[in-house]
């Protein structure tokens, strides 16, 4: 039978996108399968002068593991490579709106990315090119020229700055995140302290979206390359996708590259400029739903009546920068038009 266990889980904050980064659990049976030896850490125990600190008793804490990342620790420095790439998804808009508002707070997770996404690279479990790194910061860097996208929205990561990491693990192979996996697998039984094997899309029944890939949020990456179910993922339950052309409630029960539009599974994940839009309707890339309704986001200057029709903010009837909005605003939703989450299954 399985044993969930809990351990006191750390979770990072930032603004308002919440990070586990602590959580696993192990399965024990007679006749069950052992998983491999790499899959599961090997951590020291909790020593009993720090069970007295914390509070715990000895007895508890002496079978008690310290946690360990799925990406253990190597003591080597980052490669400048993925220095860069992270440097480029994280600290970049931060410094730029450090120099519109004269924000003194630092980019978050810039440290902790590059040390994730050195260690896949160097274990050849990804690969990462420096034209996609150029070209990722040339196109985030012209995205934030001038002040004028700073309020109430995020900067959204250009599409430039996406899918650029390879995976090179192959079917049945350990992995670390679902990045590591060739495209069409997701790695499957991954934690934020286990690794994982990759694996083929989940058939109707299978568990979903209870793998948790660090590499995959800091990456602000998305599942489109890596379903873990051939169909839609439902309440943690593989099932089948609705047709297209079949009636629908929620964009949730229509297939890959579909979305559920006047109660019907139609072609387009995203809806494009005029056509209808709601938190389950998202719009395309670079558009905002203003009123129900896709629309071009405005830039600095134009008239406006609403803060969503601006690349920035509506002051007074002029879009322009808001600096108090920016400060709280969550970075991590620059994902999508919607919102940014780690790696997710299918829909």
């Amino acid at each position: 039978m399985c044993l969930w266990s809990t351990v006191d889980a750390m979770v990072g904050r930032k603004f308002g996108h919440w990070l586990i980064v602590a959580s696993f659990c192990s399965c024990s049976s007679a006749g069950s399968e052992q998983a491999p030896a790499e899959a599961v850490s090997s951590t020291p125990t909790l020593s009993s002068a720090s069970a007295s600190a914390s509070g715990i008793p000895s007895g508890v804490a002496a079978s008690r593991p310290e946690v360990e990342s799925v990406f253990p620790a190597d003591n080597q420095p980052p490669l400048a490579l993925a220095e860069r790439y992270c440097a480029a998804l994280h600290e970049l808009p931060a410094l730029r709106r450090k120099d519109c508002c004269n924000d003194q707070r630092g980019a978050l997770f810039v440290k902790e990315c590059s040390r994730m996404l050195s260690y896949s690279l160097r274990s050849g479990g990804s690969s990462l090119t420096e034209e996609s790194v150029a070209k990722c910061e040339t196109a985030f860097s012209k995205r934030l020229e001038g002040c004028g996208w700073v309020g109430l929205e995020p900067p959204r990561i250009p599409a430039e700055c996406r899918g650029l990491l390879t995976g090179t693990r192959k079917r049945g192979d350990l992995c670390r995140s679902s990045l590591e996996c060739a495209a069409g697998d997701s790695c499957a039984g991954l934690s934020a302290t286990n690794s994982g094997i990759c694996s083929a899309p989940k058939a109707s029944g299978g568990m979903c979206q209870t793998a948790i890939d660090s590499l995959a949020a800091y990456l602000f990456a998305d599942d489109a390359a890596h379903p873990e179910c051939a169909g839609v993922c439902d309440k943690l339950r593989c099932r089948d996708a609705t047709a297209e052309g079949a009636t629908c409630s929620a964009t949730l029960e229509c297939g890959s590259g579909q979305r559920c539009a006047k109660g019907r599974c139609v072609k387009g994940s995203h809806a494009t400029v005029s056509q209808a839009c709601s938190e389950d309707l998202p719009c395309a890339e670079e558009l905002r739903c203003v009123e129900g309704t896709c629309r071009t986001a405005l830039p600095a200057g134009e008239p406006c009546n609403s803060d969503l029709a601006c690349l920035g903010s509506c002051n007074s009837g002029t879009c322009a920068m808001r600096c108090e909005v920016a400060k709280a605003t969550d970075f991590s939703k620059a994902l999508s038009p919607r919102s940014a989450a780690p790696l997710r299954p299918s829909r």
